[in-house]
């Protein structure tokens, strides 16, 4: 979506449609974010509260980012709540998902959160990842994520992931032994 960008009329217009202080953007991790002062062209069509949808295999660490746009105002995302992601009486647990933005361990081993600051006018991608367990039957699991920004509220996004296909396996990189 980093190609193409929204002129200034189209934006416009999206924001007279979708009226909000800020704005999201779910966005799949085969299409990164990349400029940050421009918005991708195919966001024009993006309803606000469109939901996420990937598709991932069993045992993968399936990414996905949500981009965030303020156009008048800086912002100061202090949280973001993920649900549990259900397929009938399945589910990956929210425990599972992180936004690599706000938490993380750093190299110390140390877990930390943080507060993510956005410039009025910028476009900052929020990269999140879902740990989704091997045992997991096929089906797709829906849920939320909440980002709550400390003075102008909260923006709900639906989340789903399909899980399917074959359980991914660990390949070890082993050396070629000398000849």
């Amino acid at each position: 979506p980093s190609r193409g960008l929204g002129d200034v009329y189209k934006r416009q217009d999206y924001r007279k449609q979708n009226s909000s202080d800020w704005y999201v953007f779910p966005e799949d991790r085969e299409n990164p974010i990349r400029m940050r002062e421009y918005l991708p062209a195919k966001w024009m069509d993006v309803c606000q509260g469109m939901s996420f949808r990937g598709k991932a295999a069993p045992n993968e660490y399936y990414a996905f980012q949500i981009g965030v746009w303020s156009p008048e105002m800086p912002l100061n995302i202090v949280d973001y709540q993920a649900t549990d992601l259900t397929c009938g009486k399945q589910r990956i647990p929210a425990s599972a998902i992180t936004c690599f933005n706000l938490e993380g361990v750093d190299p110390k081993g140390e877990s930390f959160t943080r507060d993510l600051g956005i410039k009025k006018g910028m476009v900052q991608p929020l990269w999140f990842g879902v740990d989704v367990d091997a045992s997991l039957a096929e089906g797709v699991y829906s849920g939320f994520i909440t980002l709550t920004d400390s003075l102008h509220g909260e923006k709900k996004i639906p989340v789903s992931l399909q899980v399917e296909g074959q359980i991914l396996t660990c390949l070890l990189y082993t050396s070629p032994s000398p000849r």
